[in-house]
């Protein structure tokens, strides 16, 4: 590991040292929500799945033990409080969460896609909308473990110091400028993803809880590249640069999904923190 101050020291393994409360895993059913479940299965740690009732992808996590699914929706309070405060509460949550909806001709016509505050046409059926995942969903998900860490206050009965916390994957692409074609194109064809996402970003940020936002690259089977010396770094200053040309470095995406779970241990360096893994030294193919 290179000894520059934006590098972050590796991370121990998160094994929970008491009875461990539940790890919720918002996209749970996705590319890298399963990876994340079964890791927490492989760990025995138990975890909690909140998964949209429409879902096509159970087959990827139902066959997991260790872990029970709730159905539901982020954009629904009642289906996000259900999972985070039902039976004794979580321990931590990690959102892998996403919307690539593409933007529709109605749109176009009614500008849903730049609503915003007292403006709002997304209608609240439209579920697949970034508005409704990335910013009321995370909205919902804010509020439901500030109700659970306000009631283990009272209670005393927290399992760690600073309640629970939030471990959010988005993108490395959320680092370029919002004025940059990249950041342009992407609200334009995709319903305002970037945009929405940088928002429930910020509500996450403003919210008091502890958490770590994590904006990977692009993700790789681990399994591909055993040939490649590589080596995971996490980095605090991996924005990317605002050129023509824009390249993505490259993980694993099973070492991404254990960096999830590691980062939802209680470590004063990696809380409030925005952080950027990648595969260092890994030539471009």
């Amino acid at each position: 590991i290179q000894s520059r101050d934006d590098i972050v020291p590796p991370l121990p393994s998160y094994r929970p040292t008491t009875t461990p409360k539940p790890i919720l895993v918002i996209g749970a059913t996705g590319r890298l929500g399963s990876r994340i479940v079964s890791k927490l299965s492989q760990r025995n740690i138990p975890y909690r799945a909140l998964v949209r009732p429409s879902s096509k992808n159970y087959d990827r996590i139902g066959y997991l033990s260790g872990g029970r699914i709730y159905e539901g929706d982020l954009i629904r309070y009642h289906d996000v409080r259900a999972a985070v405060c039902g039976e004794g509460g979580i321990g931590g949550c990690v959102c892998v969460s996403g919307s690539f909806r593409r933007t529709r001709l109605g749109d176009w016509l009614r500008r849903r896609w730049l609503s915003r505050g007292r403006r709002r046409r997304v209608p609240v059926e439209d579920t697949d909308h970034p508005y409704g995942v990335h910013h009321v969903g995370m909205q919902n998900l804010c509020r439901a473990i500030q109700e659970l860490n306000d009631a283990e206050d009272e209670d005393e009965d927290g399992e760690e110091e600073g309640g629970v916390k939030i471990v959010k994957v988005s993108g490395v692409l959320l680092s370029l400028p919002r004025w940059h074609y990249v950041s342009w194109m992407g609200n334009m064809l995709y319903s305002g993803v970037m945009k929405w996402h940088r928002t429930g970003e910020e509500d996450i940020m403003g919210s008091g809880i502890r958490y770590t936002i994590l904006r990977p690259g692009s993700f790789r089977n681990d399994e591909e590249y055993e040939h490649v010396e590589k080596e995971l770094v996490v980095t605090r200053d991996g924005a990317l640069s605002p050129g023509i040309r824009v390249k993505k470095p490259r993980i694993g995406i099973d070492d991404l999904a254990d960096l999830c779970i590691d980062c939802l241990q209680s470590r004063s360096d990696i809380d409030d923190e925005v952080l950027y893994p990648k595969w260092e030294e890994t030539p471009y193919i």
